[in-house]
């Protein structure tokens, strides 16, 4: 793996950054006020985003991918501006 113009030798370390690249951290570790059930809870549904709302309904992630990227995927490929307008 080459870092900074430079190779790393180490298996391990590249086996490592290869599979954080590839599986996210999962919800459940992000902190708390991070994470969009605890943040809705806290703060109310006007401090989230489209996609943390659509993550809540959602509720669970596919491997290598969290709810809140699901739900970020959806709102990206379905929702523009103009439709989102329309609803509101």
């Amino acid at each position: 793996m080459v870092q900074n113009g430079e190779r790393n030798s180490d298996p391990k370390l590249a086996i490592k950054m290869k599979k954080e690249a590839r599986y996210p951290l999962p919800i459940r570790e992000w902190s708390e006020d991070d994470r969009p059930r605890e943040k809705l809870l806290k703060y109310g549904e006007h401090a989230l985003s489209n996609a943390e709302l659509l993550a809540i309904m959602i509720r669970k992630g596919a491997p290598g991918k969290s709810a809140v990227d699901i739900g970020r995927r959806l709102t990206e490929k379905w929702f523009d501006q103009k439709s989102v307008k329309k609803i509101t």
